[in-house]
């Protein structure tokens, strides 16, 4: 069975409201609004122009889905608001292996599979730093299959889409 491409934030925090919360400040720092009106029938969106995302629990973490390539530029974001706060991101296209990245003070410190790393300026290290967070201890998941298992199992239970300020729907 193949499975879709998928990708998503995974922050080890119990409550979903603060996640919300914090996702919206996130998206008006980077020039977005809420997005009200659905997308006219036809419209070409622009690259990034619209994300929606979907919000839940599963094991013990919050899972954020995101636009699937956007998804470790959109950590680097969160993981800017939120500096101290170890955070997860994966991404798994179709009928490939999955990539996780571990993100600290709006960077990825280490990756567990393959990726070209365009969000950053650098080759991110496939080892795990000396003095980086360990993953068990920050609640996150260790491996790029068991957070991919995370989030395919994760319910929704919110849903958040945000337009670009400099939309022609804005």
């Amino acid at each position: 069975m193949t499975l879709p491409s998928d990708a998503a934030l995974l922050i080890s925090q119990d409550d979903l409201k603060i996640i919300e919360e914090l996702l919206q400040r996130v998206m008006r720092r980077r020039r977005y609004r809420a997005q009200e009106a659905p997308v006219p029938q036809g419209y070409p969106l622009a690259l990034d122009e619209r994300m929606c995302f979907e919000l839940g629990h599963r094991d013990g973490v919050v899972v954020v889905r995101t636009p699937v390539d956007a998804v470790f530029r959109i950590a680097g974001w969160w993981s800017s608001e939120q500096p101290e706060t170890p955070l997860a991101a994966v991404r798994c296209y179709r009928d490939s292996d999955p990539c996780l990245k571990f993100f600290l003070a709006g960077s990825p410190l280490w990756r567990v599979g393959p990726d070209q790393d365009y969000e950053v300026d650098f080759d991110v290290p496939t080892r795990r730093p000396f003095d980086a967070f360990e993953p068990a201890e920050a609640g996150l998941p260790e491996t790029a299959s068991g957070a991919i298992e995370v989030l395919r199992r994760m319910a929704p239970e919110l849903e958040s889409c945000w337009l670009r300020r400099d939309s022609r729907l804005s």
